[in-house]
């Protein structure tokens, strides 16, 4: 482990809480993130993050208008984690964003489409299938016998990539 000293910057000082390298990997990309939001992409953020702390912001203000523009984009438990992020780095430097925030944040979800309007073409089916695990084609198979894949086929689709779904 380096020494306290060698580390500079706020961000820095506040990952070496954590010894596990995902947290600190999640933590630093939600940092990240919500600091280019209010300095834009081609910030350095060492120095950023010193400036947002030696500013007279709004926090609160800052914290709403962020998640307003990252809802649509993630999905709700990517949400969660970057929330408890935030949560714990502002915290740590004594900036205290109240509770009912937090829970109103908390209970913004994204909305999405739950059922398609039309049915799967046989093209559709086919690249479901060849995109399939070896379990995956076993219950494809079970509910094309039973008649339900043209009906339901949503259970297929939550681990594909949206290129197969025009």
């Amino acid at each position: 482990m380096t020494n306290y000293r060698q580390q500079t910057g706020l961000l820095n000082r506040f990952l070496m809480n954590y010894p596990n390298k995902s947290t600190k990997r999640l933590y630093k990309q939600s940092l990240t993130k919500y600091f280019k939001y209010h300095y834009g992409e081609d910030c350095d953020l060492p120095s950023v993050v010193d400036q947002y702390f030696q500013s007279e912001r709004d926090w609160e203000l800052d914290l709403v208008n962020y998640y307003t523009e990252a809802i649509p984009l993630w999905s709700p438990k990517y949400l969660a984690l970057q929330r408890a992020a935030i949560r714990l780095f502002l915290e740590e430097y004594e900036i205290i964003i109240p509770k009912r925030t937090w829970r109103r944040l908390a209970k913004q979800k994204p909305v999405y489409t739950i059922q398609e309007d039309r049915l799967p073409t046989k093209e559709e089916l086919k690249q479901i299938f060849n995109h399939l695990p070896l379990n995956g084609k076993a219950v494809f198979f079970i509910m094309l016998s039973a008649g339900t894949v043209n009906t339901d086929y949503s259970y297929f689709k939550k681990d594909l990539p949206k290129q197969y779904f025009a």
